[in-house]
């Protein structure tokens, strides 16, 4: 097991115990199917990020999601709380249509954000069509080395790119490794990875 994938596992491990301590998939899971993705379900993660999708068919209102973001605040001892409406105004191709709660933390020296989006299953279905979901390919050993890698390097360098742009950077295109002179991606940005 490498260093990376360790880190990877210990950044696992402490979001399992944080989902565990704040009991806030037994709150979600009163307003639908509690949908774990991203980082958190691949077993990919090198930060504190936790990624939640909550679905059911007919679509979540307004003051639905403001009733449950009354529950989670009276329910939780999170840092901060947040609410949001990405139904019309989307400007963030990587997001769905929905609402949004996001709650952040601080336990010990690591910065905690999660992530929830109320969605109906279409919206779901639209999403998946667009975004690769990770959680469905059977990575190689390589493929995991080179995510964590491009994670870690994310993290180190403040480099604005999504986990999205990484998996498709990896899976998709075949790029390995951390060096100057790589293939922009869409929009013309020079990111330093390249193909092996």
């Amino acid at each position: 097991m490498s260093l990376l994938t360790e880190q990877s596992d210990n950044f696992k491990s402490l979001a399992d115990e944080l989902l565990a301590s704040s009991k806030l998939p037994q709150i979600l899971e009163k307003y639908g199917q509690v949908r774990f993705v991203g980082s958190y379900a691949a077993e990919l993660m090198m930060h504190g990020d936790i990624d939640i999708h909550i679905l059911r068919d007919k679509e979540f209102s307004r003051q639905e999601t403001l009733d449950m973001f009354n529950e989670i605040v009276a329910s939780t001892k999170f840092n901060s709380y947040y609410i949001g409406d990405w139904n019309d105004s989307n400007a963030h191709p990587e997001f769905p249509y929905g609402y949004y709660i996001g709650l952040n933390t601080r336990i010990g020296e690591i910065k905690w954000k999660i992530d929830i989006w109320f969605l109906s299953i279409a919206e779901q279905e639209r999403f998946d069509r667009k975004n690769m979901d990770v959680t469905k390919i059977a990575l190689s050993d390589e493929q995991r080395e080179a995510i964590l890698t491009f994670k870690k390097y994310r993290q180190e360098n403040n480099i604005k790119i999504s986990g999205q742009e990484i998996y498709e950077m990896v899976i998709k295109n075949g790029i390995t490794k951390v060096s100057p002179g790589s293939i922009p991606p869409p929009g013309g940005v020079q990111y330093p990875f390249s193909a092996a």
